[in-house]
């Protein structure tokens, strides 16, 4: 029988490959940024990024993830590997259909299902019902509304707390509001790190 950690690096390395070709033609979308010519790919982290988010699940031991915006489920499963070594759940938000059906497969292939819990909806409106006490969150979803998902799910971060956001270098002149807010939160105490498409650490004080 296949040892997890060989299961889960087959499975990492499929949807990798499947990042590089997936696409979807015929979206519709207010966001052309994101929808060029009405077309959609997964947009899926990079390596080294995914392997960053395991490793500050488990150091920061934690057990509640929030991650909005699943796409294929490739930092999802990251998240949930550190959640399974962390005996937590992660939660992961998204709205786009094909998504959510790729990404429940590729859960079931790492054998990770039992640590994720997918929510099919929009993120502002999920977390218009949020209530739960969260650890960990991380952002990979519309580049625009990064300062209204964090400012919705700030009041339900526990203290010590961390939120980590994609693209803070690659696409930061789509977030300028969200960067501001950060590095100038009396409550946060926040780090770039100009690796991959940059990354945005801030811990809840």
């Amino acid at each position: 029988m296949m040892k997890f950690e060989e299961n889960f690096e087959k499975v990492a390395k499929e949807l990798e490959k499947l990042n590089q070709g997936w696409i979807i033609r015929g979206v519709s979308s207010n966001h052309k940024t994101w929808t060029p010519k009405n077309k959609m790919w997964l947009w899926s982290v990079p390596r080294k990024t995914a392997e960053l988010l395991k490793f500050l699940v488990v150091t920061t031991k934690a057990k509640t993830i929030l991650e909005l915006g699943t796409s294929a489920g490739y930092s999802t499963i990251w998240l949930a590997w550190g959640a399974k070594i962390n005996n937590g759940k992660v939660y992961t938000i998204e709205l786009f259909k094909p998504k959510i059906k790729l990404a429940k497969k590729f859960f079931k292939k790492a054998k990770l299902e039992n640590y994720i819990i997918q929510i099919h909806g929009d993120i502002h409106q999920e977390l218009d019902k949020w209530r739960k006490q969260v650890d960990f969150v991380f952002i990979d979803a519309d580049k625009y509304d990064y300062l209204t998902y964090t400012k919705k799910i700030l009041p339900y971060l526990k203290k010590g707390g961390l939120i980590v956001a994609d693209n803070a270098v690659s696409h930061a002149h789509l977030m300028q509001d969200f960067l501001t807010f950060v590095k100038t939160n009396k409550n946060l105490e926040s780090h770039l790190l100009e690796m991959d498409n940059g990354i945005l650490l801030a811990t809840k004080k």
